[in-house]
């Protein structure tokens, strides 16, 4: 690897990471080649998610179900990969990435905070993603709401940056917390902590200047949609513009 785990995980805190890459719901869907580039060319780390197609194959994509994102009934894991062809995203021409595609494409140039939408018992998926990212030559962490996922992580690449993810902190279950051993936090903006934490946290999905600024009076950084962020994070004890 090319840089530190430390040096990982403080990229992925110094600056706002675009939410299934920059898309703008018209040309540049969410989690598509085009979204990605645009966040790299705005120098912005990539949030995208990844799902098994049926022989673990990792692609980017975020529901389960096809129809939203391609207009096409089924399930993203019932397909393999040749059936990949028939799909569009969002009626543009731009297709469901291979992971594979997506580290090319990336190339270290740009931060990847990678969720891995697993559940169940963790094992197939999460090594195939292992091989993969153990040669891949830039800075990254992997994230999951599965603590089963955090946990494997831990104990198959504990140089791996990886986060747990909540939807509400006040209400996560802290033998989650202590059997995955997560590097970070990443919550949801209406579920923030009541104090800062003593692991970074990260907040999602925030939508405007206002709910930047909401959330990094405990969080360390955001992951935004739908706005340009006006400046970096702010620093702990430090005061908005």
């Amino acid at each position: 690897m090319a840089r530190g785990a430390d040096e990982m995980l403080n990229s992925l805190l110094e600056t706002p990471i675009a939410h299934r890459g920059l898309h703008n719901g018209k040309d540049r869907p969410e989690n598509s080649l085009s979204a990605f580039s645009a966040a790299m060319s705005h120098g912005f780390p990539i949030e995208l998610d990844l799902r098994p197609l049926n022989d673990s194959t990792a692609v980017a994509f975020h529901d389960r179900r096809l129809e939203r994102l391609t207009g096409k009934g089924g399930k993203i894991d019932q397909l393999g990969r040749r059936d990949l062809e028939q799909f569009r995203l969002c009626g543009t021409d731009e297709k469901i990435p291979l992971f594979d595609e997506v580290l090319e494409l990336v190339g270290g140039e740009a931060p990847l905070l990678i969720e891995l939408k697993s559940f169940g018992p963790a094992g197939k998926f999460e090594e195939r993603l292992f091989d993969q990212l153990s040669s891949y030559q830039g800075a990254f962490a992997v994230q999951s709401f599965n603590p089963e996922s955090v946990a494997w992580f831990r104990l198959n690449a504990p140089s791996f940056k990886r986060g747990l993810i909540c939807e509400d902190y006040t209400v996560l279950d802290r033998e989650w917390v202590a059997r995955s051993g997560p590097d970070f936090i990443a919550c949801g903006l209406d579920g923030l902590p009541f104090v800062r934490l003593e692991l970074p946290l990260l907040v999602w999905t925030v939508r405007s200047e206002q709910e930047r600024l909401q959330a990094l009076e405990l969080a360390d950084n955001i992951i935004f949609e739908d706005f340009m962020p006006e400046s970096k994070p702010l620093l702990p004890g430090s005061q908005p513009a």
